[in-house]
């Protein structure tokens, strides 16, 4: 089965968030959880939308992986106490409806290669790196967003020999 993913990310630079985006994802394949998320995120989604609506450009690296449910907005700083509130209730529903139930049956272990391809796929196409690194540097994007996306199998640590 797939694993849902729920996040929040905002950019804000003085008085005004320029970047906000709200959004739930599947991780991996196409499959049967498209139409449970479908279902739990559709009315929220269309809801939280008309109070934020998109802005004018949405970028294409965000259209291209953006469910029907996902907010990519900008606001005043003042509004983003709404945000969160939207956030929390898209947290809410994932945990509810799709954690919660399938707890009792997870497995402890590694993460799954679906959750890690999303990981790594993030990591290296972050369209963060273009803002970061010129400020930052290179080396400090690269660390900065392995450890934002999370570990890879490439940073996994390793017990001591």
């Amino acid at each position: 089965m797939s694993a849902t993913n729920s996040y929040q990310e905002w950019v804000v630079l003085g008085e005004r968030c320029h970047v906000a985006v709200l959004d739930v994802e599947r991780v991996g394949e196409p499959g049967r959880l498209d139409g449970e998320l479908r279902a739990a995120y559709s009315e929220l989604g269309g809801r939280w939308s008309r109070r934020f609506p998109s802005k004018d450009e949405v970028p294409r690296w965000f259209a291209d992986i953006a469910s029907p449910w996902s907010i990519y907005t900008a606001l005043p700083t003042s509004e983003l106490v709404d945000l969160r509130a939207a956030f929390r209730e898209y947290l809410d529903v994932c945990v509810a409806r799709f954690y919660a139930p399938r707890a009792r049956a997870a497995l402890a272990g590694p993460e799954h290669p679906d959750v890690l391809a999303y990981k790594r796929h993030h990591e290296l196409h972050s369209p963060g790196r273009k803002m970061l690194a010129p400020k930052f540097g290179r080396d400090w994007t690269d660390t900065f967003l392995q450890y934002h996306f999370g570990p890879t199998p490439e940073m996994a640590i390793r017990p001591a020999s």
